[in-house]
């Protein structure tokens, strides 16, 4: 089986997390284009998607991510890097 892209795996999990469609997302969705995303479903949504990545995003980092997109390039840039989990 192929390995599974970071762009996937960010949709797939905010898709399951929340009960969206998954055609429903795109790079430039936000925390606000989905109802049930709030402040306290954020820190639990970001610790499934380091799971699932297996990866840690730094706090720093995560504070300049405005939508999916961008959650998107910073794993990638942490794979790359080969950061551990």
């Amino acid at each position: 089986m192929a390995e599974r892209s970071v762009r996937d795996v960010i949709f797939d999990t905010v898709s399951t997390y929340f009960d969206v469609p998954r055609e429903s997302l795109s790079d430039t969705t936000t925390a606000q284009d989905i109802p049930k995303w709030d402040s306290v479903s954020h820190i639990p949504l970001m610790l499934e998607i380091e799971e699932n990545l297996g990866i840690e995003f730094p706090l720093e980092r995560l504070g300049s991510v405005e939508n999916l997109g961008d959650l998107i390039v910073l794993g990638e840039e942490f794979i790359a890097e080969g950061q551990p989990s």
